[in-house]
């Protein structure tokens, strides 16, 4: 499964979650877990990712409901989803 937020007027991926993907090799040579977030990084774009398993203990923390998820996914981005009545059918 992958979310992802973009800039829309310059069409910039911004984040990216991904889960149950396969491991990422950073340009370091390091590689993520299955579960990892991309963010990005001035000159790299979204080439860096995070293992979720320990990238910040206030998100992330469900990674076996995906509806967990995406609420996670949206507070991360700013995305305000307090007005939105019916999340149950998200998958």
């Amino acid at each position: 499964m992958k979310l992802q937020n973009r800039c829309t007027n310059i069409n910039e991926l911004l984040i990216r979650v991904e889960i149950d993907s396969p491991p990422h090799t950073n340009p370091d040579s390091t590689i993520t877990s299955r579960n990892h977030i991309h963010i990005y990084k001035e000159g790299y774009g979204l080439k860096w990712a995070y293992n979720l398993e320990n990238f910040d203990n206030k998100y992330f923390k469900n990674i076996n409901d995906f509806l967990n998820v995406f609420t996670d996914f949206c507070l991360f981005c700013n995305i305000d989803i307090n007005n939105i009545n019916n999340l149950q059918g998200v998958i």
